[in-house]
Formats: C-alpha cells, sequence, structure tokens
C-alpha cells in the first residue's frame, strides 16, 4: 500500500494550516496511515523514505524548503498551495483528501526533478530552482566570468547570472527574461541579471555542463532565493548537476498540467486589458 507513513512540511504563518493538518491527521486515523508533522523552518524530526508521502502545506517558499530538506531520500511531494502564487504546489487546499484518495488509489505517477549543486571553498549546497551570484548591495557592480566545461563562455558584469533548472526556469530566471523550459527537459540555463549590455543573453546548457564562475568583485551566493554566503572577489564557485533529485508527485487529470498552471498562475497566452 502506498504511502506508507504521510509527513505534513506545514508553514505556521499561514492561517489556514492548522484546520488543514487537523482534516489530514482525521483523514490518515481513517486510512489507518500515521500522519507526521514538520514546521517548514524546522530540521526534520524524523528519517522518511520513497514509501512515505510528503504534502507541503504553504506557498512555494515552503515547497522549496521541503524540497531541500528530503533531497536524497527519494521521498515524493505534493505541493498544497496556501499562498498567492503557488507555481511549484499543484493543488489548493481544497484539493488535499480527493488527492489524497486518488493516490491511495494508485491514481499518480512520481517525477524525479532535477537539481543543482553549488560549490564554494566553504561549503556545499543544493538548489532545486536555481543559483544566484549577484552583488552585494544596492549600490554595488558584480562583474564576473562563466566557465562551461571549461570553455570560456563570457564576462557578466550587472546585478549577477542565474542558473537555473527547468523547474526554476518559470521563477526568478523568467522575472530576469529568460524563457520557460519544460519540466522534463534536461537542461540548465544561464540568465543573466540586468547585464549593463545588449550583446549578452539567456544561454541553455546540457543538464551534464559543468561550470564554473570565477568572480572579479565581491558578492553572495543565493540558493533558491535564500542567501547562503558573502563571496570575495577570486572567489570560485563551481555547479553542476546535483546526484540527488526530487521526487514530485503528479496527479492524473482533473489537476491541472504544466501549461495549464502557465494559463491559470502566470496568464500564458492570454491578451493584455
Amino acid at each position: 500500500m502506498y504511502p506508507e507513513k504521510l509527513l505534513a512540511i506545514a508553514n505556521y504563518t499561514k492561517p489556514k494550516v492548522f484546520p488543514i493538518l487537523d482534516e489530514l491527521r482525521h483523514w490518515g486515523a481513517e486510512q489507518g496511515l500515521e500522519v507526521l508533522v514538520n514546521e517548514a523552518i524546522a530540521p526534520l524530526s524524523c528519517r522518511p523514505n520513497r514509501r512515505w508521502l510528503a504534502i507541503s502545506l504553504g506557498g512555494d517558499g515552503t515547497f522549496l524548503r521541503a524540497a531541500r530538506q528530503l533531497a536524497g531520500t527519494e521521498t515524493p511531494i505534493l505541493g498544497v498551495n496556501l499562498g498567492s502564487l503557488g507555481f511549484l504546489t499543484q493543488l489548493g487546499a481544497d484539493d488535499l483528501l480527493p488527492a489524497l484518495e486518488q493516490i491511495s488509489a494508485g491514481s499518480l505517477s512520481i517525477e524525479p526533478r532535477p537539481r543543482l549543486e553549488a560549490r564554494t571553498a566553504q561549503a556545499g549546497y543544493s538548489a532545486y530552482n536555481d543559483v544566484l551570484i549577484s552583488r552585494v548591495g544596492i549600490n554595488d557592480f558584480a562583474k564576473l566570468a562563466i566557465y562551461a566545461d571549461e570553455q570560456l563562455v563570457g564576462r557578466y558584469g550587472g546585478d549577477g547570472l542565474i542558473l537555473a533548472t527547468p523547474s526554476g526556469s518559470t521563477a526568478y530566471a523568467l522575472a530576469a527574461g529568460g524563457p520557460i523550459l519544460t519540466p522534463r527537459l534536461e537542461a540548465i540555463e544561464v540568465t543573466p541579471l540586468c547585464a549593463h549590455t545588449l550583446a549578452l543573453r539567456t544561454v541553455v546548457f546540457s543538464l551534464e555542463t559543468r561550470f564554473r564562475v570565477q568572480l572579479e568583485t565581491d558578492g553572495a551566493l543565493a540558493i533558491d532565493g535564500d542567501q547562503v554566503e558573502k563571496l570575495s572577489a577570486g572567489d570560485q564557485i563551481a555547479i553542476f548537476r546535483s546526484a540527488q533529485t526530487t521526487s514530485v508527485v503528479l496527479l492524473d487529470r482533473p489537476h491541472p498540467s504544466f501549461f495549464e498552471l502557465l494559463h491559470h498562475k502566470l496568464h500564458w497566452d492570454q491578451s493584455p486589458g
């Protein structure tokens, strides 16, 4: 039987989350399933595995935290949106219990999504959406060079550089003018952030490409929107496909496809006015 256990990773700042947790516990008791709850900002208090189902209760930020916590466990994640945009989260709150009935009946698929690894001299980090190398402050300027498989791609001056997975192509990289990549595409996109030239555009690389970024000014490193490290001129960052993946639950219709999400969330293909 799948799942063997439910793990709710919940954003406690969302008022809606507590009645949903009560409903989830009640449903689990009826099914004879143990329901464990973990606050999104806290370390996991258990060791889930691929036979568990994790449920992210919050917005995209909560989903990203859950994906980070569960990276390497093969535990599938079902995203429930309690925020505003919620592009990474497939369901609304009212859809959760019907979705669990579908999952219990086996009406689902589980898709592994690639992650990126970023390594500095200090630490290593894993990203579901993107790796950002940016200027330090609002009045600063970032200058860096990026190499793909040790070939110089270019020197970038401006606000920074975003390296995004297909999952992250609809996040910061899209706002910076990058393309939308479909989720199953095995690629990494490199998008300049407010480059001080018209001659630099997004480049899409194979997922197997290994990047090296050389800073010529001080900077900052952010992983999935969270700043994790300040950088100095001369520092280098290695970025490449992670050995870890994030397993995402995809439900059968009537739940939205990728392009239906684009239509609904980002107003794709809609005329202005």
